[in-house]
């Protein structure tokens, strides 16, 4: 198994994401967005371009949208990405 635990742990978690934003179901996709903020918050798991991507389909706040545009652009490893 070449995939490290870190990297296993976004895979899973944005997997997670995956299948809350698919429905569109305003419940499920604040739960994405809980998700995707427990895991900004840890120390070894950082959401990668993938996640970003997928968060953007539960967001429905232009608040929430700029902050994560922000990050996106402030983080310029996924600037070509997204």
């Amino acid at each position: 198994d070449n995939i490290n635990n870190k990297d296993k742990n976004i895979i899973t978690l944005t997997s997670i994401i995956k299948g809350y934003t698919e429905n569109n179901n305003e419940n499920e996709n604040n739960e994405a967005i809980k998700l995707f903020n427990e895991m900004k918050k840890h120390k070894n798991i950082k959401p990668n371009e993938i996640t970003y991507s997928l968060i953007l389909k539960a967001i429905n706040s232009l608040e929430i949208l700029k902050e994560i545009h922000n990050e996106i652009k402030n983080n310029n490893k996924y600037e070509n990405n997204i």
